[in-house]
């Protein structure tokens, strides 16, 4: 990896750079200030295909219950907002931000 790409870029190789100067969680830190520069882009309709391709990576939590799915994206790691996708029959039914906690 280019070690010169400032936090939160995504190399050519689809790795996100971390944060450098934040010990306890950086590789965190570095998705969520990526995440919130491309999840604008998702919209309600959109197909998971869409949302994989726009995202470029996967989600921090996922969960699943029969048809509906949701993908969840840490977007604001110092007031550690999470940005959930949810999917009901593999299309975009809601986008919402919720507090996360670390497991």
């Amino acid at each position: 990896m280019n070690m010169a790409l400032p936090a939160g870029r995504m190399s050519d190789a689809g790795v996100i750079r971390p944060c450098h100067n934040d010990h306890r969680d950086a590789q965190a830190c570095g998705n969520a200030l990526f995440n919130k520069t491309v999840i604008g882009q998702i919209h309600t309709g959109q197909p998971t295909t869409d949302v994989r391709a726009i995202m470029r990576h996967d989600p921090e939590r996922r969960t699943v219950d029969g048809s509906n799915e949701s993908w969840g994206y840490i977007t604001n790691y110092r007031d550690k907002v999470m940005t959930w996708i949810v999917f009901n029959d593999h299309k975009v039914s809601s986008v919402t931000e919720q507090p996360w906690s670390r497991d």
